[in-house]
C-alpha cells in the first residue's frame, strides 16, 4: 500500500504537467551591449540599435501554415534624461515575427507598456516580483492577437483584438474591460 502512494506522488507531476496544451510562457531576456549590440536568439531579427535589450518568447506560434515568434523590444523610457519625469521608466513594443521563410518578416509592431504614456499591460499590474517581465496578456491563440491592459490616465483597461488573416494583422476591435 505504502509503494502505491510513493508511485502516485512520484507520478503525479507529470500527469498534471499539461501534456497537449500550450506550452507554458518562457521568456528570455537579451541584453543590448556594445559588443554585440544585435544578439536575439531569433537568427535574421536583430535588436533595436536604441534598446536596452528585449524579451524573446521561446514559443513557436503556428497558424495555419505559418510559424510566428514575439520579441518584446525595451527602450528606456527618458535615455537622454534619466533623472528627469520617467527616467527610470521603460517603453516596451511588441513585435510579432513570421518566421515561416528564412528571412523573417516583421508583421506588426505595437506599444504594450509605456512610461511616458501611462501604458500598463494587465499582466503586469500586479506588483509582484518580476511582473515587469511578465507578458501573459498577450495571447496568440487560433487566428487571433489579444493584449489586455490595465487601467490608462486616459481611462479605464482596455483590450484590443487583432484576426490575422494571410500572416498579415488587423486591428479587429478595441473593447473597455470592466473593472
Amino acid at each position: 500500500m505504502h509503494y502505491l502512494f510513493l508511485l502516485l506522488v512520484i507520478l503525479m507531476p507529470f500527469s498534471a504537467s499539461g501534456a497537449g496544451r500550450a506550452s507554458p510562457a518562457q521568456w528570455v531576456w537579451f541584453t543590448a551591449d556594445a559588443s554585440n549590440p544585435t544578439r536575439t536568439s531569433l537568427p535574421g531579427v536583430a535588436l533595436d540599435p536604441d534598446a536596452r535589450g528585449a524579451f524573446v518568447d521561446s514559443r513557436p506560434y503556428v497558424i495555419g501554415n505559418r510559424r510566428f515568434r514575439l520579441i518584446y523590444h525595451v527602450f528606456d523610457s527618458r535615455a537622454s534624461n534619466p533623472m528627469g519625469f520617467c527616467g527610470a521608466g521603460r517603453e516596451i513594443y511588441l513585435s510579432v515575427y513570421d518566421v515561416s521563410q528564412p528571412v523573417p518578416v516583421e508583421r506588426i509592431r505595437t506599444l504594450v507598456s509605456s512610461c511616458l504614456q501611462s501604458l500598463l499591460l494587465a499582466s503586469q499590474e500586479a506588483g509582484c516580483p518580476d511582473s515587469e517581465s511578465d507578458f501573459s496578456s498577450v495571447v496568440l491563440l487560433g487566428d487571433e492577437l489579444t493584449i489586455s491592459w490595465a487601467g490608462t490616465r486616459q481611462g479605464g483597461a482596455f483590450k484590443r483584438r487583432y484576426l490575422i488573416r494571410n500572416g498579415h494583422f488587423f486591428l479587429q476591435a478595441t473593447t473597455a474591460e470592466a473593472e
